[in-house]
Formats: C-alpha cells, sequence, structure tokens
C-alpha cells in the first residue's frame, strides 16, 4: 500500500495530466503520466491505472503501436 506521501504524489501526477489531457495538451499529459507511473510502479492498481491513462492518451494520439505497448504493459 502506498504511504501518504506516495498516493499524495501519484493523485496530483494523475490530476494534472487528466487536466492537459481535458484541454487537448497531450505531450504534457504524458510527462505527467510517467511520473506517476515510476511513483506507482511498486502497486499493482496504480501502476495499471497509469497504464490504462497512457493508453488513452496513445490512442488520441494516433499511435497504435504505442497503445499495442500500453495494452501489453497493462
Amino acid at each position: 500500500m502506498m504511504n501518504p506521501i506516495q498516493r499524495a504524489a501519484f493523485d496530483n501526477e494523475v490530476a494534472l495530466a487528466k487536466q492537459f489531457i481535458g484541454r487537448g495538451a497531450l505531450e504534457p499529459a504524458f510527462g505527467h503520466l510517467e511520473r506517476a507511473h515510476v511513483i506507482g510502479q511498486a502497486f499493482v492498481v496504480p501502476h495499471a491505472r497509469s497504464h490504462w491513462l497512457m493508453l488513452k492518451v496513445e490512442c488520441r494520439r494516433r499511435r497504435p503501436v504505442a497503445a499495442v505497448g500500453q495494452i501489453i504493459r497493462i
């Protein structure tokens, strides 16, 4: 289980990514998701969540090979 500092950092990165996604700014959104991934990689659910969100971004970027890579990771 994430400690409160890790949880806050993970949640913050996901929230920032979602704000950028909402504005169509996919590059900075993906950067925040990469940071969320690093923070959550030792925990199954946050790790899978970060890959799920990365998959959504890759689909919006129309990058099928990268999207398949995210599916494999999930």
